[in-house]
C-alpha cells in the first residue's frame, strides 16, 4: 500500500482462556480507501464498523488565486459486519396501509408505555457481552456512507443505536475565534463515553 493511504484492518487476537497470552493472525485489510481511513469503532451491538475517510473530493474554486483545494474531504461511514445486514439508514419496506419501520407517530401512548415496560430488559441486554461475528467475504463493498456534509471529521463513537462523532469548522488566520454562535466546549480534541453506574433524582 501507498505511504499517502491508510487502510483499517482487523486482527483476531485469539487470547487464551486467561487472557494472558495471546496468538495473533495476520492482518485483515477490510477497507479499500480513497486517501485515508481512520478512527475505527464498533458497534456495541456487534452490526456495524464505524470509521472516518477522506474519500469525497469536491473541489472549490479560490477567488483569488487561480486553482482549486478540497478543504472539505471526510465523511463518516459504516461497514456491515454481516452480508445481511441492512443499511440503517434506509427505511425498511412496509405492507400496504402500515407505516415503515422505525417511524413512530406522535402521541402513540401504547409504544411509550411498552418502551417504559421494556426499560429493565433494554437495560439487562445491554450490559451482556455481544458476540461479534464477522462476514469477510466482500466486506470492503459493504460501506455505507452516512447522510451528513462533508467536512472535518476527527473521531466517532458507537452508542447502542446512536453514534457520536467529532467535527471541526475551517479556520482562517483572521476568523473571530468568539464568534455570535452559542457554542459550550473549545478546543476538544477527543473524548469518550463511560457506562452510566446510575441516576440521581
Amino acid at each position: 500500500m501507498s505511504l499517502e493511504l491508510t487502510a483499517i484492518f482487523l486482527l483476531d487476537l485469539k487470547p487464551s482462556a486467561n487472557g494472558k497470552r495471546i496468538k495473533a493472525k495476520d492482518p485483515v485489510q477490510i477497507t479499500q480507501p480513497v486517501r485515508y481511513d481512520f478512527s475505527p469503532a464498533f458497534d456495541p451491538e456487534g452490526r456495524w464498523l464505524y470509521f472516518l475517510s477522506s474519500r469525497i473530493y469536491n473541489p472549490i474554486w479560490d477567488t483569488v488565486q487561480t486553482g482549486t483545494s478540497f478543504s472539505r474531504s471526510m465523511k463518516p461511514y459504516l461497514l456491515t459486519l454481516k452480508k445481511d445486514s441492512p443499511n440503517p439508514f434506509e427505511a425498511l419496506p412496509h405492507t400496504p396501509g402500515g407505516q415503515e419501520t422505525g417511524a413512530t407517530p406522535a402521541g402513540d401512548s401504547s409504544h411509550e408505555t411498552q418502551d417504559s415496560n421494556n426499560s429493565t430488559t433494554k437495560q439487562s441486554k445491554d450490559s451482556k457481552k455481544v458476540a461479534l461475528e464477522i462476514d469477510l467475504d466482500g466486506i470492503a463493498e459493504r460501506i455505507v456512507e452516512f447522510p451528513v456534509s462533508e467536512g472535518l471529521y476527527k473521531q466517532i463513537i458507537g452508542l447502542p443505536n446512536k453514534v457520536i462523532f467529532t467535527e471541526f469548522p475551517l479556520w482562517c488566520l483572521q476568523t473571530d475565534y468568539w464568534s455570535s454562535e452559542q457554542s459550550y466546549f473549545y478546543g476538544v480534541s477527543t473524548f469518550g463515553c463511560a457506562p452510566r453506574f446510575g441516576s440521581r433524582r
